[in-house]
């Protein structure tokens, strides 16, 4: 009788740790996005989490010093007036698609950033017209979900 508590209670205990690690590793896939606050960027019927910075400081360090972003996330930039900003890679650890947005429609797509060699002599990345948002991604995701110049693009900023 005791083998067969001491069976059920190490089994129990494994069912426990399995359940931990699984609810942990569903919500590791915000884990990378700092703000309490996330922003849906729907495109296509793709679903894009993203962060928006909101001091110069956080505009400045972008997604700098993150060791990955996840595959549905990303980092979108907020320009009250139309531009044509100027994106560096500083800081970064891997590649990057930059998607910049006009009155919510793609009007170009800057893929595969390549991460830099130094912080010396960045490249500078312009669009060629003027947008009102610049969504970065990880390298390749615009090709992977078939997004090209003229797609649509909502963004919802309370979708709780």
């Amino acid at each position: 009788m005791k083998d067969r508590k001491y069976v059920f209670i190490v089994i129990f205990f494994i069912i426990g740790v399995l359940l931990i690690l699984i609810i942990s590793s569903a919500f590791s896939v915000f884990s990378n996005i700092k703000d309490s606050s996330l922003t849906q960027v729907i495109i296509n019927d793709n679903i894009i989490y993203v962060e928006i910075p909101k001091t110069p400081a956080e505009r400045l360090k972008g997604l700098g010093e993150r060791d990955f972003l996840a595959e549905n996330q990303g980092m979108l930039f907020v320009f009250e007036q139309k531009q044509k900003p100027g994106f560096v890679m500083r800081k970064m650890k891997f590649p990057l698609d930059f998607i910049w947005i006009n009155d919510n429609q793609i009007v170009e797509i800057t893929s595969n950033a390549p991460i830099p060699d130094s912080d010396h002599e960045l490249q500078v990345y312009y669009p060629q017209s003027e947008v009102n948002y610049v969504l970065e991604v990880n390298a390749g995701y615009s090709d992977q979900h078939n997004i090209k110049i003229g797609d649509k693009v909502d963004i919802f900023t309370d979708f709780n």
